[in-house]
């Protein structure tokens, strides 16, 4: 949340100059080792409203 808050920020800064500012996510990224296939059906379980239980934790630090 504090790179998404940093870089709005800087947005609205440099927007005079017409700069703009993006970012990358790391947490969107699901092609990667973090996201094995259990927690992924775990998550699109839960967005489908299938959920019975809290998904388990993938990895320590993650924010929702």
């Amino acid at each position: 949340m504090v790179l998404v808050s940093t870089k709005n920020v800087a947005a609205l800064e440099w927007a005079a100059d017409r700069i703009r500012v993006n970012h990358v996510e790391p947490d969107a990224v699901f092609d990667t080792a973090i996201w094995i296939p259990e927690l992924l059906e775990q998550l699109a379980n839960v967005l489908r409203g299938e959920r019975s239980h809290p998904p388990a934790a993938g990895r320590k630090g993650s924010a929702g």
